[in-house]
């Protein structure tokens, strides 16, 4: 009895813990929620905002880009991208890359959280719910970005965006 209760509190903290996560660190998630289709591994890389200051990203438009590691100029393109986005060199990594990008919005608080990511068996599906801000956010103009790996190299991916 008593380890059935460590765990179910285990897994409230974890789950408090993680659906709560805030900033602009890297972290790993897993998406084995689909019941339907074949789960895809995947690892977020970065999220964050991009500052408005920054005008080539300053667009309306929700943007999805993805690279292959086994491209040299998606890759080169993909270094030069990360770099604008995060200020910082883009790590080494194999599979397949995925970045988006939610356009320039008026406050803070906008951003992306992946819910699953699944094998249809011709394409991968990515599904990211679009978040936006409670009642109180920073006045200023952001650009909110996700970058995704998926391990493997996957030719066809279709990237979906539900409200979150």
């Amino acid at each position: 009895m008593r380890k059935i209760m460590t765990i179910a509190i285990a897994s409230l903290l974890t789950g408090l813990l993680t659906g709560c996560a805030t900033g602009n660190t890297a972290g790993k998630e897993s998406n084995m929620r689909n019941r339907n289709l074949p789960a895809v591994p995947y690892q977020i890389l970065k999220y964050g905002q991009v500052p408005a200051d920054q005008r080539e990203y300053m667009h309306g438009a929700h943007t999805y880009d993805v690279y292959h590691t086994d491209h040299a100029e998606e890759m080169a393109a993909f270094r030069e991208l990360y770099r604008k986005l995060s200020g910082e060199e883009a790590p080494q990594v194999a599979g397949t890359v995925i970045v988006a990008r939610y356009g320039t919005q008026r406050t803070g608080g906008y951003g992306f959280k992946v819910k699953e990511i699944a094998d249809d068996g011709s394409t991968i599906k990515v599904v990211l719910a679009l978040q936006k801000p409670g009642d109180i956010a920073t006045q200023a103009l952001t650009n909110p970005y996700i970058v995704i790996l998926l391990p493997d190299i996957y030719r066809e991916v279709e990237v979906v965006e539900v409200e979150g």
